[in-house]
């Protein structure tokens, strides 16, 4: 999902949204708390450093997430990432893909 020069992988699969970049220096989002302490998450593809923060609010066009726990991730040495992080599907309330031409639109609205 390409949005405002960012580029968001929509995951099934994760509890909670994820930021890419330095634990140290967090990515330009609305912040409004950032945990102290760091979890390490593991996996197949290795082990990463993770912060709980809390975001005020995240906007994606039309569509506002407000309030909303995130974890910040760090950008492992020598790793090169395509994507700014990953939005768990579970956010919305529903979601259109158009494989065809290769879109997506968040909580669409119906046609009443």
């Amino acid at each position: 999902l390409n949005f405002a020069g960012q580029r968001w992988l929509l995951d099934s699969g994760s509890a909670y949204p994820i930021a890419y970049g330095s634990l140290d220096r967090p990515p330009a989002l609305d912040l409004v708390h950032i945990d102290t302490k760091t979890l390490i998450s593991g996996s197949a593809a290795g082990r990463r450093r993770l912060r709980p923060c809390r975001l005020r609010v995240f906007r994606m066009g039309d569509v506002s997430l407000k309030n909303v726990r995130w974890m910040l991730a760090e950008v492992l040495p020598g790793e090169n990432r395509l994507e700014s992080g990953i939005l768990p599907l579970n956010l919305f309330d529903s979601i259109y893909f158009n494989n065809e031409e290769s879109f997506v639109v968040l909580n669409p609205s119906l046609p009443r």
